[in-house]
């Protein structure tokens, strides 16, 4: 699935849809993110740069590795 085709399919989920795992909380903490706006950013998609599809262990489960680009040189990882 390429870029713009993930941000057509983000546009069918709202806020309550996305689960955040330990890890990626971990992560947002360590980089001193707000899981909020990490919310915010998949349900608008204008910052996301790259995806990456990960392997799912539950069925019916889709997980995805998101790359945000804030400005030309820094970019957060949601993984």
């Amino acid at each position: 699935m390429d870029l713009n085709e993930f941000k057509e399919k983000l546009k069918r989920y709202n806020y309550q849809d996305i689960i955040v795992t330990d890890h990626a909380i971990l992560q947002a903490s360590v980089r001193g993110v707000d899981l909020s706006e990490v919310k915010k950013n998949i349900l608008n998609p204008i910052r996301l740069v790259y995806v990456r599809k990960q392997d799912a262990k539950k069925p019916n489960e889709e997980k995805y590795d998101c790359y945000f680009a804030y400005s030309k040189i820094y970019i957060i990882d949601t993984s």
